[in-house]
């Protein structure tokens, strides 16, 4: 997956042990929501001005769990179009985007807080820019759990230090976690805040 279309590609249509039906249950899964809503919890209020962004949605695990934490300005965008039809069945009110998230990121619209979970560890060094325009989308909070090892094979995984990365575009680094239950060590939290001048 040397390029931004084949890594879209496999996406679209992933393998067997990446399918969007894998993403649905299971008590790691399980674990991974729960924790991630312990987290968001802990910077962003429950209330009708908390919106909440999340990309790579799949089938919308995440949402869902946030949705029954409270939170109902929820937006998840993912390539996957089986993926994002059975997330309009575990959270039908949120608002559900088929498409890339390079595509995505050109709308103007700005959210409380933006998050990724393996997601952002695809993205190629070449397509750096996509970081600069997920920093102009939140307005309060980044929220990364991604793995920042590097990592051949069919699922390139590009390690890099998110931290770094968004400091240098004007966020600093909150809380650092690093084991996130339900997941290998390879992955870690960090919750970074935008500065404020």
């Amino acid at each position: 997956m040397d390029d931004r279309k084949k890594l879209h590609d496999y996406w679209r249509r992933p393998s067997r042990e990446n399918s969007y039906r894998k993403y649905m249950s299971g008590k790691d899964k399980k674990e991974r929501s729960e924790y991630l809503v312990s987290v968001v919890k802990k910077y962003i209020p429950v209330t009708e001005f908390s919106s909440i962004l999340e990309l790579g949605c799949n089938v919308g695990r995440n949402l869902k769990f946030l949705w029954k934490a409270g939170y109902r300005n929820l937006t998840g965008v993912d390539i996957n179009r089986s993926a994002i039809s059975m997330a309009r069945r575990f959270v039908p009110r949120a608002t559900l985007v088929h498409g890339t998230i390079e595509d995505f990121i050109k709308t103007k619209e700005r959210y409380s807080l933006v998050f990724t979970m393996a997601v952002l560890m695809h993205v190629k060094n070449g397509d750096i820019n996509l970081f600069e325009k997920i920093a102009t989308m939140a307005e309060d909070y980044i929220i990364t759990i991604e793995s920042e090892i590097q990592k051949d094979g069919k699922r390139r995984i590009v390690g890099r230090d998110y931290r770094e990365i968004f400091e240098d575009l004007g966020f600093y680094q909150v809380a650092e976690i690093p084991k996130i239950p339900g997941m290998i060590a390879a992955y870690k939290g960090r919750v970074l805040a935008r500065r404020t001048v």
